[in-house]
C-alpha cells in the first residue's frame, strides 16, 4: 500500500531535538511502520481518552511516536519520550 504521509509541526521539531541515534532508530521503525503498523516488535498501540484517535508505536525502551491512522494517510503527531502523552 502507498501511504500519504504528514508530519506536524510539533513533529518537526521534536524529531531535530532527538539524538542521532534516536532519528536513526525511527527511521528503521518507520519503514517497519509502513509495512505493518501493527508489527509486534512496534508495540504499537491505541491511546486512550483525550487521545483515543492516535496510536503510539515504539522506538526504544524510552523513546515513541505519535501517529494518526487514516484510510491512506499516516500523520506523525509527535515524537520522543513518555512526556508526548501530555
Amino acid at each position: 500500500m502507498t501511504w500519504i504521509i504528514k508530519r506536524t509541526n510539533q513533529f518537526k521539531k521534536n524529531y531535530q531535538k532527538l539524538p542521532q541515534h534516536i532519528q536513526d532508530k525511527f527511521k528503521i521503525n518507520f519503514q517497519k511502520f509502513l509495512i505493518n503498523p501493527y508489527d509486534h516488535q512496534l508495540k504499537t498501540h491505541k491511546l486512550k481518552w483525550l487521545l483515543w484517535w492516535f496510536t503510539s508505536s515504539r522506538i526504544n525502551d524510552d523513546y515513541r511516536f505519535i501517529t494518526q491512522i487514516e484510510e491512506k494517510e499516516i500523520t506523525l503527531i509527535n515524537i520522543g519520550n513518555h512526556w508526548i502523552y501530555k
